[in-house]
């Protein structure tokens, strides 16, 4: 018996490395499947319908790829969705000054949190509130500035990981946007 243990410890390992190194090629993979629209008329409501799918995954791109202001795919992104975000006309982004003063040091992570904002309210359409979506996008800049060094450095993004670690950032929202 003793000498079946470390086979199936040596199997159970090999398993666990390919699945891991699966799980992570994939998951780097559909991160660089984006790319955003090279024309594009945002105008009408159906302009930025059209679109909405591609918000989704602009979204989720940018979250999980690697923040490079020089990057021109990354511009493009940003690019598309700074535009669709700031025409669109049916989804709400509320302006808070009291949540609008954590992106004072470092306002390049407004675009990921309004992205994360409209990612949250197009996947649940009809189905959660301006608390919801503030929320969701939060978590999108804190992901962001959590792996990208690169942005910079905000006292208000690392106090706001520290609340967020703590489990307190529905109570942080929610005071704020009363």
């Amino acid at each position: 018996m003793a000498n079946h243990f470390p086979m199936k410890v040596y199997r159970f390992c090999s398993i666990l490395v390919f699945t891991c190194t699966f799980l992570l090629a994939h998951n780097t993979a559909s991160a660089q499947k984006f790319h955003a629209p090279e024309e594009y008329t945002l105008e009408k409501k159906d302009d930025f319908r059209r679109y909405d799918n591609e918000i989704i995954k602009c979204a989720d791109w940018l979250e999980n790829t690697r923040y490079d202001e020089d990057n021109e795919a990354i511009k493009k992104a940003v690019n598309f969705m700074a535009e669709w975000v700031s025409g669109c006309p049916y989804i709400n982004f509320s302006r808070n000054v009291r949540i609008d003063a954590v992106f004072s040091d470092c306002p390049t992570l407004r675009v990921f949190y309004m992205s994360g904002w409209a990612r949250n309210a197009l996947k649940n359409e009809g189905k959660t509130n301006k608390i919801q979506n503030c929320i969701a996008g939060l978590k999108c800049a804190l992901k962001v500035y959590a792996s990208n060094r690169s942005i910079g450095r905000s006292s208000g993004f690392d106090e706001l990981q520290k609340i967020d670690r703590q489990g307190s950032l529905n109570e942080w929202v929610e005071d704020r946007m009363k």
